[in-house]
């Protein structure tokens, strides 16, 4: 099996959000984090490479912490693990913000989690996804056919609404690596423009999210073991 090189957990939230709250001031005087976390996100953004910014606007609200990056848009609340330690405190996090602002409508969840695993050599690297992409029915149509990327989605197997869908494709974190996406996204309320509120998006987090992490682990361990 692959030995993977980066592994964070997400929380995603689609529905009307005020972006200005959700600053490490606003949390704290709501007792949802701790004075040493709101303290270590001064200054704290990783976008890409070492770009660090902190953004407080209107429009947006990210910046990161020791422990969760976190990203709000006036239709989008992301929030993800700095490490692989801290996942249960993000559920916790999340369902008490909204249970703080329990008027902010959500329609629909995403809980996911990626992986950047390290492949040997290119070889390796192709070998792993043509398992996926088989290139022979392709041989005969282009030359020298590499599989680049690769995408399923899979209908639920619980009373919710929504899929699980599943992405791999070379990392551009790691060298000869494989990034792995496993989405399990859940469809909350049948009439988005009408929902008020987030009791079920609270409902679902606490039901749900120890069982989807065991879940989407799996697949990944499946996939990255057939190497």
């Amino acid at each position: 099996m692959l030995e993977w090189y980066k592994h964070h957990v997400s929380i995603v939230m689609i529905g009307r959000f005020n972006p200005t709250i959700f600053q490490p001031k606003w949390l704290l005087s709501q007792q949802l984090i701790r004075q040493s976390l709101a303290e270590s996100a001064k200054g704290k953004l990783q976008i890409e490479g070492d770009t660090q910014l902190k953004i407080v606007h209107p429009s947006v609200t990210a910046y990161s912490t020791d422990s969760y990056h976190i990203q709000v848009t006036p239709e989008q609340y992301v929030i993800s693990s700095v490490n692989s330690d801290w996942l249960e405190e993000l559920r916790d996090l999340t369902v008490g913000i909204f249970r703080t602002l329990n008027h902010t409508p959500i329609y629909k969840m995403g809980i996911n989690q990626e992986w950047h695993f390290k492949a040997i050599d290119n070889v390796t690297y192709k070998s792993i996804m043509s398992k996926y992409i088989p290139s022979d029915p392709w041989s005969n149509l282009v030359k020298n056919p590499s599989p680049i990327s690769v995408q399923i989605a899979s209908e639920r197997e619980d009373e919710y609404k929504g899929s699980v869908v599943v992405r791999a494709e070379r990392s551009n974190q790691v060298k000869n690596g494989i990034y792995l996406l496993v989405n399990d996204h859940y469809d909350l309320v049948e009439e988005p423009e009408e929902h008020i509120g987030c009791e079920e998006a609270i409902k679902a987090l606490e039901s749900v999210f120890k069982d989807s992490i065991r879940k989407t682990t799996a697949i990944s361990t499946s996939m990255m073991s057939r190497t």
